[in-house]
Formats: structure tokens, C-alpha cells, sequence
């Protein structure tokens, strides 16, 4: 995981500093929660309303989820 933050450009030292400490367990842990109680089991899971796209989706298959679920270009 500090691999992970450092190719993104964090520092390693607080990286790890931050996974020991599971500073932001409760987020997570909430988070999980909250994605859980509405269904979401995979990602990435895209959702509108109760509608639900799951998975690595083509362009467009998610511009027609999108307009399925009343979605419009801006400036329309």
C-alpha cells in the first residue's frame, strides 16, 4: 500500500505512519456501512437512485444508463 501512495506522489513515511495508526478507520468503516446497506457488493458501482450499473462499464453503456436515468449533457 505505501507503494501505492508513494506512485501517486505521498510520502512514504506519513503513508505508512497513516496505515499503522488506521487513521481513517472510522471513514472507511462508515463508508462500508453506508455502501452496504444500498446493495453496492462490487467496484466500481455507479448508482442513481435505486438503478445501478456494476463494474468496469464501456463509455457507452454508462452514457446510456446515464440517459436512461434522465441524465442530460450540460448546456441541453
Amino acid at each position: 500500500m505505501v507503494a501505492l501512495a508513494t506512485s501517486i506522489g505521498l510520502p512514504a513515511e506519513e503513508a505508512q505512519t497513516i496505515l499503522q495508526s488506521r487513521t481513517f478507520q472510522d471513514a472507511v468503516d462508515s463508508d462500508w456501512d453506508r455502501s452496504h446497506q444500498m446493495g453496492i457488493t462490487a467496484v466500481p458501482t455507479f448508482l442513481i437512485g435505486r438503478e445501478t450499473a456494476v463494474g468496469a462499464q464501456p463509455y457507452e453503456v454508462l452514457e446510456q444508463f446515464l440517459k436512461a436515468n434522465g441524465a442530460k449533457k450540460r448546456g441541453s
